[in-house]
């Protein structure tokens, strides 16, 4: 049997997880959480197996919290989840360490087999839904990429971006001009939208 371990923002969500977690024998529903930060308190009394893990969540996001996981040596799969379906975010998800991305609205099967994908190891594992609008061809945004384009899409300018991040307006420009070449956005207004579509504001 699997400890299986959820973090959420949406309480009613979770409660929906638990209760198909707990249709099938493989596995258990170790602990929901709706505070990432409530989480990582927790992290060393729990018996995680499984980590299914919330993109997008206010306060510290999933990719943000998956980064503080490693830091701290954590070895357990994670299962990103997301509402959002973008080639872009599939491209950031691949290339975030995790081990499989699933779709919020996906079904009970799907939960299945992703679960089980995962448990057996081997490459990256898709959702079916999220596997069918995958393009290898998307150049994925860097983690700071990806930070940038979320403070330019709540309205940050350059000089606020810079002193957030404690680097230079130079910098900050770089990263914009390559965020604009990546996704074809030709102004703010595109990349709000884009941010939007992609769960990062």
């Amino acid at each position: 049997m699997k400890n299986i371990v959820a973090v959420d923002d949406h309480s009613l969500f979770l409660a929906g997880l638990q209760s198909l977690i707990e249709r099938y024998p493989a596995w258990y529903w170790e602990a929901g959480y709706s505070d990432p930060q409530e989480f990582l308190d927790d992290l060393d009394e729990l018996a995680i197996d499984v980590l299914l893990l919330d993109i997008s969540m206010p306060g510290i996001n999933g990719f943000q919290l998956l980064d503080i996981l490693t830091g701290r040596g954590c070895r357990f799969p994670v299962v990103f989840l997301t509402g959002f379906k973008h080639p872009l975010l599939i491209a950031r998800v691949q290339n975030s360490g995790a081990k499989a991305c699933m779709h919020k609205d996906d079904s009970f099967e799907d939960l299945r087999d992703t679960l089980d994908a995962v448990q057996r190891g081997g490459p990256f594992y898709l959702s079916h839904s999220l596997d069918a609008i995958a393009d290898p061809s998307v150049r994925s945004l860097s983690p700071r990429e990806f930070e940038i384009l979320g403070l330019i899409a709540n309205g940050a300018l350059n000089k606020q971006i810079a002193a957030e991040l404690n680097i230079s307006v130079g910098t900050v420009i770089t990263h914009r001009k390559r965020i604009k070449d990546k996704t074809g956005a030709l102004n703010a207004a595109d990349l709000a939208k884009l941010a939007s579509e992609i769960g990062v504001i």
